[in-house]
């Protein structure tokens, strides 16, 4: 008998989507409250069209604004501390990040930082829990993390730990997303690849579950296959607004809940690449590069190690995401001209290949094995399930 899993969510931020939605940025933050506004991302030389629009916008709704340049990938602790104390000071009322996951992780964390008396740092090394924060608003410039849509935040620790660390939370879904496909436009071809990629990689982790619901299989793979088509053509096409708007629009519900409802996500054993990730925490590697070296290679091992419902279901992957013909009789082989192809797909963006190419030393499985975090059976709980020994073999075949 299938399993299915009790399901709750919410669709929120408020998305605009379209060409040239980002001049209404201003009218929104009023919208919702906001009449200062601390504006978080790159900053105007790295992103100068987009800083113009947003500024003229805010200026012509009347709204003050102070601005923190400077966000990186892998967002920084101490970003974070310099825009909290400013927040304060300045005594704004909403937030306002324009970029991609860096930019919203920080504004996320910022958020909580400026209503907070203590060290905003408290609630993500778990010493206390934010119950109130400014509203946040995005203006989205990658198809890539989702971040202006989910309830997480990742901030890397560059005072103590040198570690990410992340902080799940209802509070911190922002309250809109713009989500204009120009504003992606002037993406490097190496960061819109990597962004689709991450993309993918959120429904494809929800995929792969022991719990059943046939909406969200259509909807899950009707996702990864626009990714599949609409990626390559925005690499090669940076201008191609049709390719631009399909991922934009893939973006935000890859990780808003709708591709897991009857499959709730996180839910035990429903994963396949995340909780192998770590190699952007302890390397200050990009997240989407690792799951490019990741994902096909955890595919590998469902196969060679599952049982039939384990091969059946990475079968099943390729049939739906690459169009390989289901064989009745052989669905090993099935699965396998899946994950061929899904080499390939990536492989055409020329990410590296291995962690090696990837700048990882030779140590590096052990470490990386060090910082999962494994169960009460000593098992890491994904779709296939891997003790400490099985991790540190696997990241071993991709070195």
């Amino acid at each position: 008998m299938k399993k299915f899993r009790d399901y709750r969510m919410h669709l929120y931020p408020e998305y605009v989507v379209g060409e040239g939605v980002t001049k209404e940025v201003g009218k929104l933050i009023k919208k919702h409250g906001g009449t200062k506004v601390l504006v978080v991302g790159y900053g105007a030389d790295v992103i100068p069209d987009l800083y113009a629009v947003v500024r003229q916008s805010l200026t012509e709704e009347g709204l003050p604004f102070v601005e923190v340049p400077g966000v990186i990938a892998n967002p920084r602790r101490t970003l974070v501390d310099k825009a909290v104390q400013l927040a304060k000071d300045e005594k704004i009322d909403f937030v306002l990040g324009l970029g991609g996951g860096s930019s919203t992780d920080s504004c996320k964390a910022i958020a909580w930082g400026a209503c907070y008396d203590g060290d905003w740092w408290d609630f993500y090394s778990r010493k206390a829990s934010p119950t109130k924060k400014l509203p946040v608003g995005i203006v989205n410039t990658i198809a890539g993390s989702g971040s202006e849509t989910s309830k997480a935040s990742v901030i890397l620790d560059d005072v103590d730990t040198k570690r990410k660390m992340g902080l799940n939370s209802e509070s911190a879904r922002p309250v809109f997303a713009i989500e204009d496909p120009v504003n992606s436009y002037t993406l490097p071809p190496i960061q819109t690849a990597i962004g689709g990629i991450d993309v993918l990689s959120h429904t494809f982790d929800c995929f792969f579950s022991p719990f059943s619901s046939m909406l969200s299989d259509e909807w899950a793979s009707g996702l990864m296959r626009t990714v599949v088509h609409f990626l390559p053509i925005a690499v090669a096409e940076p201008t191609n607004y049709e390719a631009r708007f399909q991922l934009m629009l893939c973006c935000p519900f890859a990780i808003n809940g709708i591709t897991t409802i009857g499959r709730q996500y996180p839910s035990p054993g429903a994963s396949a690449s995340h909780p192998l990730e770590t190699v952007s925490s302890v390397y200050d590697k990009q997240h989407g590069q690792a799951l490019a070296i990741i994902m096909p290679a955890i595919l590998q091992r469902f196969v060679d190690e599952g049982d039939a419902g384990v091969v059946s279901r990475v079968a099943d992957f390729g049939n739906r995401v690459f169009g390989v013909p289901i064989d009745l009789q052989d669905l090993k082989a099935t699965a396998n001209e899946g994950i061929r192809r899904f080499h390939g797909w990536i492989r055409g963006f020329g990410l590296p290949k291995t962690f090696t190419e990837l700048g990882l030393p030779p140590e590096a499985p052990e470490v990386l094995a060090e910082e999962i975090h494994y169960g009460k059976d000593g098992k890491l709980d994904l779709f296939l399930p891997m003790t400490k020994d099985e991790v540190i073999a696997f990241y071993k075949s991709l070195m």
